[in-house]
């Protein structure tokens, strides 16, 4: 309730009328703000649960295997099948990348230099976060929500690099 005092009223201070579409409240009828707040609070529990059931939706999905929201560097989202491909132009690089790491002969840095001189930059930090990522070995890591626990599962794309690969360049950086 105080929100929504504070909104009108900080409205209210810069010359601007509220008014809605649906209902026509009289600013000086007490009832009239009574249903004002239980109309917001209604707005805000339909947003509360579009929310959730999104989020369920979603982790459902990647409980499949399937990857949610835009396809990581080197793969590219199918629109049709709602699935991920690999990228021939961008997944070469990714992989070179783990190649030039698992050696133990280059530095981060050094390989990210490497790659941006052979046609793709990276920032500093989404080049560990793609050096770090399981997903291009073929495993999808799935948040703990709530009461469900974090779960690590074989997605259904196809992976980048070997377990072994990603494994070996874990070792270097560790």
């Amino acid at each position: 309730i105080s929100k929504l005092k504070n909104m009108i009223s900080k409205l209210k201070k810069l010359g601007i009328e509220l008014r809605f579409v649906d209902r026509n409240y009289d600013k000086n009828n007490p009832e009239d703000f009574f249903m004002m707040v239980i109309d917001q609070a209604m707005a805000e529990v339909y947003n509360a649960r579009l929310s959730q059931n999104t989020t369920r939706g979603m982790r459902e999905a990647m409980r499949e295997g399937r990857w949610m929201g835009k396809a990581p560097i080197g793969y590219i989202n199918v629109k049709e099948t709602k699935t991920i491909a690999i990228n021939p132009e961008t997944s070469r690089y990714v992989i070179r990348a783990y190649e030039l790491m698992s050696t133990g002969m280059y530095y981060a840095e050094d390989v990210r230099r490497i790659i941006h001189k052979e046609g793709y930059y990276f920032t500093k930090q989404k080049f560990l976060n793609v050096l770090r990522n399981r997903f291009y070995c073929g495993i999808i890591d799935i948040k703990p929500w709530r009461t469900e626990p974090a779960l690590s599962l074989k997605g259904i794309h196809d992976p980048l690099i070997s377990e072994v690969l990603f494994n070996k360049v874990q070792y270097v950086f560790n």
